[in-house]
């Protein structure tokens, strides 16, 4: 009895491997998309892996120089947001953080509610009161401050994409089984997913290629230069 296995699905086509904490980074050009004000709704999302290990404090994304940034915390037993004011959310202890395994993470913010998801699930969710974060960020800088500096992680990033404008998840929700795209994806369920995102609201999507050359696939067609070795890898 044979050949009963079907082929596995394809989650993301490519992803960028960071082979080191030591300033290898890629990072957009300057551009009002990704200044936020004090009340945009905005998502930013990703599929992330760490090969071997974590770096403590490491960051996986940073929007300008500290302006909202995604990174470990608490000895590495957490993976959070923080950003002009201070930190914003971190994650249950030692979700997100295995070795060798594909996680995805979800930040985003809905009018002054922040929540972070981790594999589909709500970690924790804060509101500003009367001290509304004004994120003035010029870049978007994916495993790296955005001042440089060895900030980062040796990492797999897949399917990384930020949409300004619109709120994507309202609850807990099952992560994409396919790419994602300009308005959308592929997901087991669309519960609490927002699959009619306005293609223009998404700003950049990036990691999503095997080889070549460093792509944004949003209609904004951001120019992406590394540093260091950021290598297009295999996606999920």
């Amino acid at each position: 009895l044979t050949l009963t296995e079907s082929e596995p699905n394809n989650i993301t086509n490519g992803s960028y491997y960071f082979s080191s904490t030591s300033n290898h980074h890629l990072r957009s050009g300057t551009s009002s998309d990704f200044t936020l004000g004090v009340a945009t709704d905005f998502t930013v999302e990703f599929w992330y892996k760490f090969p071997s290990s974590i770096s403590a404090s490491g960051y996986l994304f940073d929007m300008g120089a500290n302006t909202f940034v995604v990174q470990m915390f608490s000895s590495n037993t957490k993976i959070g947001t923080w950003g002009t004011g201070g930190t914003i959310i971190q994650g249950n202890s030692n979700v997100g953080v295995s070795i060798g395994v594909w996680h995805h993470i979800v930040a985003q913010r809905s009018g002054n509610v922040h929540t972070l998801y981790i594999n589909g699930q709500l970690q924790s969710s804060k509101t500003d009161s009367g001290n509304v974060h004004n994120f003035q960020g010029t870049s978007i800088t994916l495993n790296n401050y955005g001042g440089n500096g060895n900030y980062g992680q040796q990492v797999y990033l897949s399917d990384f994409r930020f949409v300004k404008g619109t709120v994507v998840y309202s609850g807990n929700f099952t992560p994409p089984s396919g790419p994602l795209t300009k308005t959308g994806g592929t997901y087991p369920s669309n519960t609490n997913v927002n699959t009619s995102i306005p293609s223009g609201h998404t700003k950049l999507l990036t990691a999503q290629n095997s080889s070549g050359s460093y792509v944004d696939n949003s209609d904004s067609n951001h120019t992406l230069t590394a540093s260091g070795t950021v290598t297009p890898s295999a996606g999920i």
